[in-house]
């Protein structure tokens, strides 16, 4: 394909889109540029490229089948020293592709990336494909989606506090809020359908930021509005209440089980009308859920944490103070391994729904007796 192919051949309209590679400049003409002895010019075609790929609807079959394949051979016909800003050039222009078209593409991009220059250009790539979901069309918000579960598969969860920390930057207003939770779920779903335990510990309080947001933000209040909810798929439901389980059911639970209800002990405290008491109750049989399939839940463990919950409760409703809790049964907090686990003092407030937060783990015990009366 050539520059005359694209400006002398109006009749095929897939070649339409690529006149915007074209200019009257010599300099700054795509075509001109791309062959050019010269490094620089070479990258500034495929920063062009990019440009134009972002920013417009070029067909999928000549994006695959032409620009792929050539910039492909270009990396692998690159070596490093001054052709580094080639190289990233190459890169970038591929990532605007696959951002677009072909999730399967960061398989083999990213393989080709050595540590050094993944790590350098990873937030380049990222930001590239998450910047597509806040596009109005559904079909791109849907393959960018796809993508970024594709980067996180080669790439590892050690790599999702990072994609969640793009999502929150990039997705900061109006109905890219409903975007926002929706694609956390999606991720997540992709990845954790079966528990593994100990992989979000390290991002618990990022994920459950998001899930704050979607759940009892603003934002949640746009999806009960029935126009604004049948606009998009991602305000049609409230995917962070399963987010919820699903986080549930993968942190270590002796060490992050009370931090899994930080959002809603801090919503108790607030004034509760009837709306705001049913999405906590929602949230708190989420969590229960998760914790339910949870593989690193200990019965010990699990038996201490739900006597903590009441005494907890049973002291607020009494007007006992935490210190006075916490020296009367000094030593009942402690696993059967030694450990300490902290039940703290997880509810602080005489709310008109506190009594959900005795029914909570109350819960977790008629479910674990339920599974114990089951396995005999």
């Amino acid at each position: 394909m050539d520059r005359d192919m694209v400006l002398k051949l109006p009749e095929f309209e897939n070649l339409k889109p690529l006149k915007a590679l074209c200019s009257e400049d010599a300099e700054q003409d795509f075509f001109n540029n791309i062959i050019h002895l010269q490094k620089h010019r070479r990258a500034k075609a495929l920063s062009r490229f990019s440009n134009v790929v972002s920013n417009s609807i070029v067909p999928e079959g000549i994006l695959n089948k032409v620009f792929v394949p050539l910039y492909f051979n270009m990396l692998f016909d690159l070596h490093s020293g001054k052709a580094g800003h080639v190289k990233i050039a190459c890169i970038e222009a591929l990532a605007s592709i696959a951002a677009r078209v072909e999730r399967n593409l960061y398989y083999s991009l990213l393989k080709l990336l050595s540590g050094d220059i993944l790590d350098s250009q990873l937030p380049s790539i990222i930001h590239r494909i998450e910047n597509h979901l806040k596009n109005r069309m559904e079909s791109i918000r849907d393959e960018a989606r796809l993508a970024l579960a594709a980067c996180l598969k080669e790439l590892g969860l050690e790599y999702l506090q990072f994609v969640v920390g793009v999502l929150r930057a990039t997705l900061k207003q109006g109905y890219e809020l409903h975007v926002l939770g929706y694609s956390q779920n999606f991720i997540l779903s992709k990845f954790l359908s079966f528990p593994i335990c100990g992989k979000l510990d390290y991002c618990l309080e990022d994920l459950l930021s998001v899930v704050e947001i979607d759940i009892l933000g603003d934002v949640a209040e746009e999806k009960e509005v029935e126009k604004i909810a049948s606009k998009m798929k991602e305000t049609r439901k409230l995917e962070s209440f399963e987010t919820l389980k699903i986080i549930a059911q993968s942190v270590t639970f002796k060490s992050h089980s009370l931090k899994l209800l930080s959002p809603v002990n801090t919503y108790m405290q607030k004034h509760l009308t009837p709306k705001l008491k049913n999405k906590l109750e929602s949230m708190l049989n989420n969590i229960a859920s998760g914790i339910e399939c949870n593989p690193s839940v200990d019965q010990t463990d699990l038996l201490i944490f739900i006597y903590g919950f009441v005494e907890d409760f049973i002291n607020e409703e009494n007007g006992q103070s935490e210190n006075s809790c916490m020296e009367s049964v000094p030593n009942r907090k402690h696993s059967s391994s030694g450990n300490k686990i902290s039940s703290g003092k997880v509810i602080r407030t005489k709310s008109g729904c506190s009594h959900l937060i005795a029914v909570f783990p109350l819960g977790l015990l008629h479910s674990r007796m339920k599974s114990e009366i089951g396995q005999r």
